[in-house]
């Protein structure tokens, strides 16, 4: 089995919570904060096309921020941004990676059964699939080594021209890596990323953090888990044999998969 993970809010931050870091910078009152995060969050909707286009690689991140910043008195500058959201890059989502390392055992596919010739000793093939911007993945590659160790491959919006909610962008992936959808699993963060692999096929997971993950994953697919360095050493977590996802691609989100 190939998973397809996200990069952003799955495994590291992305632009998400760079408000939070601008309203504790710049502001200087409880007030000033919640307003700051308001406005900030406010204008960043209001150019959501030019932050798509930012992904797939048709504007700089510079150009995007000469247009966050017009019409709008900001009290820091671009440069000033540009070095917060560096920050917001370094921080990682607690116990993702971790998780992918304890798998253990997994099943061939996602349709396959739960007999003992239908799982796969090890780790499954790791790929990543990210909307991101060209000018931070050499920042990235530099902040989390160990993420990008265990994937073996990548694929960039901002490389491919396309985001993941683009038609074109799993077909793309799933024709380079040359496999079926069966034997594919994405997990992202993004519900309208999800239903865009569903339409060809791919079953997804929506992540909501690393301990609703390993429950999915468990529960709804039958992977398997060595014990965290926290926990006795026993042998290592099995599920109960759960039943194999069928029919159309599902989105599963807390238990077993539910058709969307």
């Amino acid at each position: 089995m190939v998973i397809l993970t996200d990069l952003s809010e799955v495994l590291i931050q992305g632009i998400t919570g760079l408000e939070q870091l601008v309203a504790a910078r710049y502001g200087k009152t409880p007030a000033e904060r919640v307003e700051l995060m308001g406005r900030f969050a406010t204008r960043r909707l209001w150019i959501k096309d030019d932050f798509l286009n930012l992904m797939r690689g048709r504007i700089t991140e510079d150009a995007y921020w000469h247009k966050f910043f017009a019409y709008n008195k900001w009290p820091f500058s671009i440069d000033e941004i540009e070095a917060l959201f560096s920050e917001n890059l370094k921080i990682t989502i607690p116990g993702t990676l971790d998780l992918y390392r304890r798998i253990v055992r997994h099943p061939r596919s996602v349709n396959s059964g739960r007999g003992e010739d239908d799982y796969v000793e090890g780790a499954p093939q790791f790929i990543l699939v990210s909307d991101h911007i060209a000018e931070r993945l050499n920042e990235l590659k530099l902040y989390h080594p160990d993420v990008f160790k265990l994937m073996s491959d990548e694929y960039w919006s901002c490389d491919m021209g396309c985001v993941k909610n683009d038609e074109d962008f799993f077909p793309n992936v799933l024709h380079d890596i040359d496999i079926s959808s069966s034997n594919v699993l994405v997990i992202d963060d993004n519900r309208d990323n999800l239903q865009s692999a569903a339409r060809i096929d791919i079953h997804g997971i929506l992540f909501h953090n690393a301990t609703q993950l390993e429950t999915v994953l468990r529960e709804a697919y039958g992977f398997e888990f060595a014990p965290t360095l926290s926990s006795s050493p026993t042998s290592p977590s099995s599920p109960t044999p759960p039943s194999s996802p069928t029919g159309p691609a599902t989105i599963t989100e807390f238990g077993p998969a539910l058709t969307q």
